[in-house]
């Protein structure tokens, strides 16, 4: 799992997310989470609540993507600040890389 480098500083306000946007963070960190008529979900089939993903978004963790064609198809990638704060997030609790 990647965490800060060495002369990286981890970022300060990762202890004021909610439990359920660091989740959704460190779970966008090894894949997009993808929407589909269930909710958003990260890349082990977790359930992300639309409320959290919308926080993170207006906040500039994450960025949505939409493709159209046959099948739509919804994604929300991390921005560099929300991949910096997963990193922290994954560096202060190490616990979390292991579940």
């Amino acid at each position: 799992m990647t965490m800060l480098a060495r002369d990286e500083l981890p970022a300060s306000g990762a202890r004021l997310l909610t439990h359920a946007q660091r989740h959704a963070l460190v779970g966008a960190l090894t894949g997009n989470l993808t929407r589909d008529r269930a909710g958003w979900r990260d890349h082990e089939g977790n359930i992300v609540k639309h409320q959290t993903v919308r926080h993170l978004v207006a906040d500039g963790y994450l960025v949505l993507t939409s493709r159209t064609g046959e099948r739509r198809q919804h994604t929300a990638r991390l921005t560099t600040r929300g991949d910096w704060y997963a990193r922290s997030i994954l560096t202060l609790h190490p616990r979390r890389a292991q579940s």
